[in-house]
């Protein structure tokens, strides 16, 4: 019998086969008070301290800002923006922080700024390298002023987009993280909000990028902007499988860091704020990192090709189809990762006889998310005939086809036949009109 791929139509019997794999803490001490290191691809949790405990993100609030633009802009990366003096705008930080006369986004002096000046011009793609290299607070609030008409029109649509991803104990009252006690955030949010920006391949890019040179303006020289993540440039703190992200300081939230390593099939994200000092919020990832990345793969067996067998009733049949898997059905997994899976049975159209080693179906397996594994086929173990009168019915079905493909033939037979008798018919009358009677 002819075997059918598993790509093509087929008959599907499912069979919720749950297999829960224990998850293994990752085992790690850390000094950083809240840390948290997620797979980006799946979003399983390796290691948690503190996670969900409300604290001050600081500048890594623009990995949000910026994830936030790109996410409503899409490609349109190269129109011109002109810079407000509101946006721009700055004061002494007691003035801004205490007098009640300033909103959120008002900038202060001693933040970090990109050098934008009123009225100048610049492309939102050079906007979004300055909030992310140098942690330009001006870049991050004329990038905002322009995605959505006016600051706090844009912070109103970011707090509602991150609420609408899952971050359920996040408030952001400006685009950039400078003090406002209201402007909060937890390391599981900032993880959240991290996954869903590298699923943005210009977000990956502009976060790995060493340097950026700035387009001269109508007010400014051309420069470069540099990055400022010490995971990423030479130094002491450089790591080599480091893909992003942002840091973030400021004395009322302490040093942060959202970062993000890629090496071999794991791509990780760690998070960690309130360091005490910026050494510590840089060892604390790398820590992470590597003590997920020297995880030993383990393999378990969900199903065997020994003992797992699979059955099917076949219309005609003499028996019942018996199957097993041409190989065990295995998942390899990182202790740290829980996973639960489920299997799919799937059974091709069947014509019957079946031999021995036919391919009769195959087996899908499908983690808790929906995501495709693996296939394994399936096949018969033992042969299966037909009964008398399935072969007989067959026949008559063969018979019934042939007469329906040719029935235009078996007209025109019987037209002619029925022409030839009344020909005969015909002239047998006049010969015996002429008294000439062969017959």
């Amino acid at each position: 019998m002819k075997t059918v791929s598993c790509v093509k139509i087929f008959f599907v019997f499912v069979i919720f086969l749950v297999k829960e794999v224990e998850s293994e803490p990752l085992r790690c001490e850390i000094m950083a008070p809240i840390a948290i290191l997620v797979n980006a691809e799946n979003g399983k949790v390796l290691f948690e301290k503190n996670s969900t405990q409300v604290c001050y993100p600081a500048s890594t609030t623009k990995l949000a800002t910026i994830f936030y633009a790109m996410h409503k802009k899409g490609k349109d990366l190269d129109q011109l923006i002109t810079a407000s003096a509101d946006a721009i705008g700055i004061v002494p930080s007691h003035v801004r922080r205490n007098s009640g006369k300033h909103p959120s986004y008002r900038l202060e002096f001693g933040g970090t700024h990109a050098g934008i000046k009123a009225g100048e011009q610049l492309d939102l793609k050079s906007l979004l390298y300055a909030a992310m290299l140098v942690s330009g607070n001006d870049a991050s609030n004329v990038v905002a002023e322009n995605v959505s008409g006016s600051i706090p029109k844009f912070m109103e649509e970011l707090n509602l987009f991150l609420r609408a991803i899952g971050c359920k104990h996040t408030y952001f009252t400006n685009p950039h993280g400078l003090p406002d006690h209201r402007h909060v955030t937890t390391a599981f949010d900032l993880a959240l909000m991290a996954r869903f920006a590298k699923k943005n391949p210009i977000f990956k890019d502009v976060v790995m990028t060493m340097q950026y040179e700035r387009p001269q303006t109508n007010k400014q020289e051309a420069f470069w902007l540099k990055q400022t993540n010490g995971l990423l440039k030479p130094g002491k703190y450089y790591y080599p499988y480091a893909t992003g992200i942002k840091t973030g300081y400021t004395q009322q939230a302490g040093f942060n860091l959202v970062a993000s390593a890629q090496k071999g099939d794991r791509d990780l994200i760690a998070v960690v704020c309130n360091c005490q000092e910026s050494a510590q919020r840089y060892r604390t990832v790398v820590q992470l990192f590597e003590a997920a990345f020297n995880e030993p793969k383990q393999a378990r067996k969900l199903l065997s090709q020994e003992y797992d067998l699979f059955h099917k009733q076949l219309e005609g049949a003499k028996d019942t189809l018996h199957a097993v898997l041409s190989t065990d059905l295995t998942v390899s997994f990182y202790p740290s990762e829980e996973k639960e899976f489920h299997s799919e049975v799937m059974w091709y159209p069947l014509e019957l006889p079946i031999k021995e080693r036919d391919e009769v179906g195959c087996v899908q397996l499908f983690d808790q998310n929906g995501k495709w594994e693996k296939t394994i086929p399936l096949l018969a173990s033992r042969g299966v005939d037909p009964t008398f009168m399935y072969k007989a019915g067959k026949k008559m079905e063969l018979i019934g086809m042939f007469m329906k493909r040719n029935r235009a033939y078996f007209g025109y037979g019987m037209a002619l036949g029925v022409l030839s008798i009344s020909f005969l018919l015909v002239k047998r009358k006049r010969l015996k009109t002429s008294g000439n009677d062969f017959l």
